[in-house]
């Protein structure tokens, strides 16, 4: 009855424009990036007899992040009597010390502190 005939030309579908799937922003990459510990810190952590956590270095992961999110560069993140400098730009700890080192300390060269 009612056919349209198409001239010269067949119909191909074409797919439906996909999303712009860009890659995460620097922000969200940065939360997933996870907490390195630098040789000394290691060091530190040994000689102490510091443990920590999967849920406390989760912890000062984010404390690290929130640090840095307001312009922080070296931060103190104080935790279960425990305190970690972390440099936040490479979201990297420093050293590590428990109750009993940190008596008597001064911390320098910090520009925030984080208690959790």
């Amino acid at each position: 009855m009612n056919t349209i005939n198409r001239i010269g030309t067949s119909f191909i579908p074409q797919e439906a424009d996909k999303k712009n799937n860009a890659a995460p922003g620097k922000f969200s990459g940065m939360l997933e990036e996870k907490l390195a510990i630098s040789r000394h810190a290691e060091q530190r952590l040994e000689k102490r007899g510091i443990t920590i956590s999967e849920d406390e270095k989760t912890r000062l992961g984010k404390a690290a992040d929130q640090a840095k999110a307001r312009g922080a560069k070296e931060t103190l993140v104080l935790v279960n009597n425990k305190a970690f400098l972390i440099n936040t730009s490479t979201k990297t700890m420093i050293t590590a010390m428990d109750r009993n080192s940190m008596n008597g300390n001064i911390f320098t060269n910090i520009d925030s502190a984080v208690i959790l």
